[in-house]
């Protein structure tokens, strides 16, 4: 039995017919959906299973395509506005069509060209892709369980006096507080975080280097990298500004003296207050 067709997501549907401007996927109890032409993968037939994406047009029928859309249904995004209009505000989604937010789902004014973080959802009447900018409502309210030094997918979120809010893993919030940021985050940045401590309460403190010997590994990797592609010479050393450090690599400036000095121990680098280069 196949599974239910979900609207706003992903779907492996069979090719059931061809037509002049597409084919027909079955669709189970909602009928057939038409794919057209320029989205039917090369060497596609009937009988095939095809991953698509599944919406409604603008006469309310389900269409299908293999482009996907920034943020699908379930899933959160910094989408920017396209159009502020009486009927609410539309925001560029990655598909033809844009994404409405209602006005009752804003939480601040907005204009066009400014970004706005949403969740993305169905509206339980029309069926059609709506966004809500009302975050805390689409979040897991259950406890996160998540380890110390696990490794998670974050979204960044906000802004606050503390540090920026990511969402973890498209269910909780977390928190990287500013004596850990040593690089530009944007909202709507995706990143490979690592936990630093979870209360149980609902806080989840996280870092964007992994910790311990596999972090320091990371950034000494990253370090040789950069000397190889700079002739062998790179103009950071143990004396240089925690700055110059944070702008190259996006670390603090003791993280990357552990890194140089693991590096040095093993006769890869030879260094100087200003400057470090590779051992030929």
């Amino acid at each position: 039995m196949s599974a239910p067709l979900a609207i706003g997501q992903r779907n492996t549907l069979t090719i059931t017919k061809r037509v002049g401007f597409g084919v027909f996927l079955d669709g189970g109890d909602r009928g057939e959906i038409l794919l057209p032409t320029p989205f039917i993968p090369a060497g596609a037939d009937i009988g095939d299973e095809v991953e698509v994406f599944v919406s409604l047009d603008d006469e309310d029928r389900l269409l299908a395509t293999t482009r996907y859309p920034r943020a699908m249904v379930g899933e959160f995004a910094a989408l920017k506005v396209v159009e502020v209009n009486d009927i609410g505000t539309f925001l560029d989604n990655g598909l033809g069509k844009d994404l409405l937010l209602p006005y009752g789902e804003r939480k601040r004014e907005l204009k066009a060209g400014q970004f706005a973080m949403v969740h993305v959802g169905l509206d339980k009447h029309s069926d059609r892709m709506v966004a809500s900018m009302r975050l805390d409502r689409w979040l897991d309210k259950t406890p996160a369980t998540y380890a110390m030094g696990q490794e998670v997918s974050g979204l960044v979120a906000a802004r606050t006096d503390l540090g920026m809010k990511i969402i973890i893993d498209n269910a909780h919030w977390g928190l990287v507080h500013h004596d850990r940021i040593f690089t530009r985050l944007r909202i709507g940045n995706r990143l490979r975080l690592w936990v630093l401590k979870n209360d149980g309460n609902g806080n989840v403190d996280l870092t964007p280097q992994a910790p311990g010997p596999a972090g320091h590994q990371q950034l000494a990797d990253r370090i040789l990298a950069a000397l190889e592609a700079s002739q062998g010479v790179l103009p950071l050393g143990d004396k240089s500004e925690p700055e110059a450090i944070s702008e190259a690599f996006g670390a603090s400036k003791a993280n990357f003296k552990r890194a140089i000095g693991h590096l040095k121990r093993e006769g890869k680098v030879t260094l100087a207050p200003t400057e470090t280069r590779l051992v030929k």
